[in-house]
């Protein structure tokens, strides 16, 4: 059975969402540098999903991701939530990511990431708007209950929501996280990781999951992130896991490769999967 592995990086400067931010050193081009060596190194093509405003900042980033052969696809201009923008302001939000991206040089853009996976059934308007800027996909939903946001009674399998196909990232039942992703990744042990991925295998669906430039950066200085719960308690402890673990990320994607999971680009597994759908 393929084993399909929807890896993807987030491409988002943290700085740019904090006051002050930006006094601290530059680390985006760095990072993507080291995930463009890694998926080079093992043949692999992937998709990035872009916020407008750091792809303006970081231009010979975006030209060297493309020239990579790899796929851009949106995650907002500035990295806001979907509800946070409202309607109007979502359209024109996604048409701006679409107008900055494409002058960068990337081609048919056709995904979209929501930060945060802040799509939720209440949300759920937006993939209209999608549709009406020419995107055909999005990896927005996190189809659990979260402390942020969730969807759980989307379900886990690939949906057509007015004929935008959304692509769920993927969750490893108990304890109902996302195994394939980021800060998760990065925490849960790989006996877990690879009981999500079989899973996965088992029931014949690709793994859906996500990484940003900070999951892989050691040398990241520290300070507190943004997107945190603002609870005095419990934010010092999710900041620490902000940083935990990082060098553990490419180890781990090593042994998932080595038993046979294969990266792709999602319009790529999306125009394969229309193919034999018409086979």
């Amino acid at each position: 059975m393929e084993k399909t592995f929807l890896f993807s990086v987030d491409l988002e400067d943290v700085r740019e969402r904090f006051e002050g931010g930006m006094r601290y050193a530059p680390r985006v081009p760095l990072m993507v540098a080291r995930y463009l060596a890694f998926l080079d190194k093992h043949g692999f093509k992937a998709t990035f999903f872009t916020v407008g405003q750091t792809a303006e900042a970081n231009p010979d980033v975006i030209r060297s991701i493309v020239g990579a052969g790899h796929e851009i696809a949106l995650h907002s201009m500035y990295h806001t939530p979907v509800a946070d923008l409202g309607k109007e302001r979502f359209r024109d939000d996604v048409a701006k990511n679409i107008e900055v991206l494409t002058k960068l040089g990337a081609p048919a853009i056709k995904g979209f990431r929501a930060p945060c996976l802040s799509m939720t059934k209440d949300t759920a308007w937006a993939y209209e708007a999608m549709g009406q800027c020419g995107l055909t996909y999005s990896s927005s939903v996190l189809p659990a209950n979260s402390p942020l946001y969730g969807w759980p009674d989307h379900g886990g399998g690939i949906k057509e929501h007015g004929g935008v196909t959304e692509l769920p990232v993927t969750i490893l039942r108990m304890p109902n996280v996302p195994c394939a992703a980021g800060i998760y990744f990065r925490t849960l042990p790989r006996v877990l990781i690879k009981r999500g991925f079989d899973a996965a295998a088992h029931n014949g669906q690709a793994v859906v999951g996500y990484f940003h430039p900070y999951d892989i950066d050691e040398g990241q200085e520290r300070f507190m992130h943004p997107d945190l719960n603002g609870n005095p308690f419990f934010s010092p402890f999710f900041n620490f896991l902000m940083y935990y673990n990082r060098g553990s990320v490419f180890p781990k994607l090593e042994v998932l490769i080595a038993q046979g999971w294969r990266i792709m680009r999602y319009d790529e597994f999306l125009g394969q999967r229309i193919t034999h759908a018409h086979d």
